[in-house]
């Protein structure tokens, strides 16, 4: 009985090895794979599963049937969401990267997405799909944890700095008064108008 256990969960480990294509010397162990009925995702993001805050990274999905066919992007409705945890059920995504056709490694027209996490922290990527045929593979959804690193923000000016330099400027430079201004000199003038009129004596 035992025997025929091993033998069982043996064959599920060759079928599935196949099914991916990783007996093609791939290491599975780079990329992160599920199977949910008749569809397998392999996920990968870079750089090397990886990802920095406000920096981009590409993240990419190969979808097989079983058997091993690869799913074409341009056969796929798929949809990608970023969700922050803890994530529960209803939550609204940070943010919906649209899906393109893209080439990595040995993969071709395969869904892949560019992504800029707006900072450090877990996230849940969903990505989920039915065939445009209505046909050839049934929907899917697949959720992947990822942590992504502090990455390099951008320095930018507190409040207090902003009034401090406020201050300083306003202490610096003097404030000009148009009506004092023009009060001065009409009084010059009127003092000058007075001097030329004055009778000699």
């Amino acid at each position: 009985m035992v025997f025929r256990i091993g033998c069982m969960n043996l064959t599920k480990l060759a079928g599935l090895a196949i099914a991916l294509g990783v007996s093609s010397g791939q290491p599975a162990i780079a990329h992160n794979i599920q199977t949910s009925g008749e569809v397998a995702a392999t996920f990968h993001i870079e750089p090397d599963h990886n990802p920095r805050a406000g920096e981009e990274s590409l993240t990419w999905f190969v979808l097989t049937q079983t058997g091993g066919k690869q799913i074409p992007a341009g056969e796929c409705d798929c949809q990608l969401k970023v969700y922050e945890e803890p994530y529960k059920k209803g939550d609204f995504s940070v943010l919906d990267p649209p899906l393109k056709p893209i080439s990595a490694e040995k993969y071709q027209e395969i869904p892949g997405a560019k992504i800029i996490f707006p900072r450090g922290g877990r996230y849940i990527l969903e990505i989920s799909g039915k065939a445009k045929d209505g046909l050839s593979f049934k929907p899917f959804q697949f959720r992947y944890p990822v942590t992504v690193r502090a990455g390099q923000a951008a320095a930018t000016p507190s409040p207090t700095a902003e009034k401090t330099d406020a201050s300083t400027a306003a202490a610096t430079e003097p404030e000009e008064d148009p009506i004092l201004f023009w009060a001065a000199i009409l009084f010059g003038f009127g003092i000058a108008a007075a001097l030329m009129l004055k009778p000699k004596q």
